[in-house]
């Protein structure tokens, strides 16, 4: 282990070092992943509850599997937040502020976890993920928050709260 590190280098779970201006593939792990997503809370931490990104993504997946969803959708779905294991989830007006260099910075992680994953998502893909992340962000808002919206009563808004609501009350590490 180096004695200093690089401003731009942070340390993962499993002690190894990713340098944020030259991000090496191979030193993307999906355990140091997973341990940092199953921690990492939704909305910046501002919910009455503990809510992780990593339940945020297996509530998404459950849906999607439930819907019949593609391979190369369910396998985007696992991937879509995955740059927050570096970057954490950052609240959406806090994102708009950092722009473009967030948006910048999230590619480049983006990258290089999908080259080290071998997953290449195709436009339509990414559509059918946006789709299911627009309406997870209201769903958990509505759960558990208590945000009421004007939302039609879609099958798949009121399969994303129920699925919410399981995932929720969970203990972190059966997520």
């Amino acid at each position: 282990m180096k004695d200093r590190f690089k401003k731009t280098e942070i340390m993962t779970a499993s002690g190894g070092l990713i340098d944020l201006e030259n991000i090496n593939p191979e030193r993307v792990r999906i355990e140091d992943i997973v341990s940092s997503l199953c921690v990492t809370v939704r909305f910046g931490g501002h919910l009455p509850s503990f809510y992780t990104v990593g339940s945020h993504t297996a509530a998404m997946y459950i849906i999607a599997q439930g819907s019949r969803e593609p391979d190369g959708v369910l396998r985007h779905i696992l991937l879509h937040d995955m740059h927050e294991f570096l970057t954490g989830d950052i609240p959406t007006p806090v994102k708009q502020y950092l722009q473009p260099a967030i948006g910048e910075l999230e590619a480049r992680i983006d990258e290089a976890i999908f080259t080290r994953f071998a997953h290449l998502p195709t436009p339509s893909e990414k559509a059918r993920v946006k789709h299911y992340d627009d309406l997870m962000w209201q769903a958990e808002l509505h759960v558990l928050a208590g945000v009421d919206w004007d939302h039609p009563s879609q099958s798949e808004y009121i399969s994303m709260c129920a699925s919410i609501e399981e995932i929720s009350k969970r203990p972190v590490d059966n997520v």
